[in-house]
């Protein structure tokens, strides 16, 4: 029950959770920091960036967080940064699933597929919009994205 976050900006004193609220409210979703059991960062490829990892105590408020963002994109502007900088949340991943999605995306790219997405932890994809959903779970499953 773990969201992403990308793009936050490293303050200093932060307190990650008052972050989270303050998204929640951005994107007009009850979320308080009773609905949050842990929220830290964590480093990324990108030695300057650090990630933010939100366990959530209940499916509800991290799935409402998720469908809204959804709709309404965000930018670090609005949690009162100087930069207009895109914030992403996403479900969490372990590192094989986040190496499998690129892959998958990769694959949507090469053999003109239409949809890659996640939802509940598992990687899903779709040729077209009526085509059937491809459950991608290893990279043999790969094969069959032609």
């Amino acid at each position: 029950m773990n969201v992403e976050i990308q793009g936050l900006p490293v303050a200093p004193n932060e307190d990650l959770e008052t972050f989270v609220e303050d998204i929640a409210k951005c994107l007009e979703v009850e979320v308080s920091k009773d609905d949050i059991d842990v929220a830290h960062r964590v480093p990324t490829k990108k030695k300057d960036q650090f990630n933010v990892i939100v366990k959530f105590r209940t499916r509800r408020a991290r799935d409402s967080l998720l469908e809204a963002t959804r709709k309404k994109k965000l930018q670090t502007g609005l949690l009162g940064f100087d930069a207009d900088l895109p914030l992403y949340l996403n479900e969490h991943l372990c590192v094989e699933n986040k190496i499998l999605l690129g892959k998958a995306r990769q694959a949507k790219r090469d053999k003109d597929w239409k949809f890659v997405w996640v939802s509940q932890g598992r990687i899903l994809m779709r040729k077209a919009e009526k085509s059937p959903v491809l459950h991608i779970t290893c990279d043999a499953d790969l094969a069959k994205v032609v």
